[in-house]
């Protein structure tokens, strides 16, 4: 067995990971092309889709609503 299979979170693990933690990290492009990662609040929703919300004037918000590709982590 190699060292990534044993490291592996099954599915069960992740959603449990995700319903315990409240804060992911957003990363998105600014305009020099440069990532830049910032705080955002999360949850899982009934489906067990992770859904995050920041607030509207936030600098991370306008750049993600200006260019689309975004992460989160």
């Amino acid at each position: 067995m190699n060292q990534r299979a044993s490291i592996t979170m099954s599915d069960d693990d992740v959603s449990a990971l995700l319903r315990e933690s409240r804060k992911l990290q957003l990363a998105t492009i600014n305009r020099t092309a440069r990532r830049t990662w910032s705080p955002c609040s999360s949850a899982l929703d009934s489906e067990g889709r992770v859904a995050f919300w920041t607030y509207g004037k936030a600098r991370r918000h306008a750049t993600s609503k200006r260019d689309r590709p975004a992460s989160a982590a």
